[in-house]
């Protein structure tokens, strides 16, 4: 193999610098990642969805990674709006977020989009309460590995019991 000569390396620049910069910086910069953060309270209202949502994507914005997110927990159950999920909406995204409880709104097609977008390599993140959410679809909660099986009451001790490492 022969290492270009400084002439022919010039050339190549020239012929960059004659191509649009936008094709040039997607090859010097990676596009930013982008997330989607989901919010909703199908069973119970957590006054912190809408701070969750403000600091998720404030922190993005300092790491570099692009948030989406649909305020879902100012929208009342029988109101979500969850129609745009799809496997093709969510092919935008690198990963999905969810600070969610109850059976949200979606098909079944979307819960498979949502389930095989995480397994063929999608990122997710399970905030908070999401163990709560679709407790109708077994899938959702193989893909988590549990389900929140009932709420501690407060100021007790408790032993949890790991039954599978």
């Amino acid at each position: 193999m022969t290492m270009p000569t400084r002439r022919a390396c010039a050339s190549l620049v020239v012929l960059l610098g004659t191509a649009s910069f936008t094709a040039f910086d997607a090859v010097a910069q990676p596009a930013p990642k982008r997330r989607l953060f989901l919010t909703h309270a199908g069973l119970y209202k957590h006054t912190s969805l809408d701070d969750a949502e403000a600091a998720v994507t404030a922190w993005g914005r300092e790491a570099g990674f692009e948030v989406t997110t649909l305020q879902g927990y100012l929208q009342t159950a029988p109101n979500l709006d969850l129609s745009m999920i799809s496997a093709e909406y969510l092919s935008r995204f690198d990963g999905v977020m969810m600070m969610t409880n109850g059976n949200l709104p979606m098909t079944s097609e979307q819960r498979r989009a949502l389930v095989d977008f995480v397994r063929q390599g999608g990122g997710f993140v399970g905030v908070h309460n999401a163990a709560l959410t679709f407790y109708d679809y077994p899938d959702f909660g193989e893909m988590l590995g549990g389900y929140f099986r009932r709420a501690i009451a407060q100021n007790r001790v408790f032993v949890l019991r790991v039954e599978d490492r």
